[in-house]
């Protein structure tokens, strides 16, 4: 099964009131407040969960916490720990794991990371790190089917016409299982869900 138009209509709708960034290099605190701002949206979630963008690139501030998978979600869950929510995050999902965060409504969409030289974006150059090379890329998926994964790219924003919107990516599964994998072959996930709801780690095999 491909993806549908009701996924597509579905992502069209979710992706559209997200903003942009005003630096190339801040895809992930992008990410973030994005996801937060799609999910609470979504009934029973409240308003408030939505953070500031000054919050989250104090979450995000990878020169006090290091590597990004080193206590984000610690940090992000405190700065909601007024409500029954909290961020989890989780090395060595699957795809069949990230495909049902995407379809639960008490999980966020999940953002993860791309190898820039496996993952090939159109529209726009590479984004290169302090020493030349391909740096991640932070992207928030959508949809996961059998063939395809559509994903919001902050980095093609204003790049897919002359109207400065926003277009979900959709890229063929091997090629996304290849990116998130990396040269590690280790992915890795972060998203926010209710704590009051089954955890993905009670979802039936």
């Amino acid at each position: 099964m491909t993806l549908t138009a009701d996924d597509r209509n579905r992502v069209s709708r979710d992706i559209s009131p997200f903003g942009a960034q005003d630096r190339l290099d801040q895809d992930l605190p992008n990410v973030i407040k994005n996801m937060l701002r799609e999910y609470t949206s979504r009934p029973d979630v409240p308003d408030d969960l939505e953070l500031s963008e000054r919050v989250i690139r104090n979450v995000c501030d990878q020169r006090d916490i290091g590597p990004v998978s080193l206590n984000i979600e610690t940090r992000l869950s405190a700065e909601i720990s007024d409500f029954p929510f909290e961020a989890k995050y989780e090395a060595g999902l699957d795809i069949d794991w990230l495909s049902r965060l995407t379809k639960e409504p008490e999980f966020s969409y999940p953002a993860v990371s791309l190898s820039q030289q496996d993952y090939q974006p159109t529209g726009y150059e590479v984004n290169a790190d302090k020493n030349g090379r391909a740096r991640k890329l932070y992207v928030l998926v959508m949809a996961v089917n059998h063939d395809e994964v559509l994903l919001y790219d902050p980095l093609r924003y204003g790049a897919v016409d002359d109207t400065n919107s926003i277009e979900a990516t959709e890229i063929p599964k091997p090629m996304f299982i290849n990116a998130w994998e990396g040269r590690l072959e280790s992915t890795n996930t972060l998203w926010i869900e209710s704590t009051e709801q089954t955890r993905i780690t009670g979802f039936n095999e």
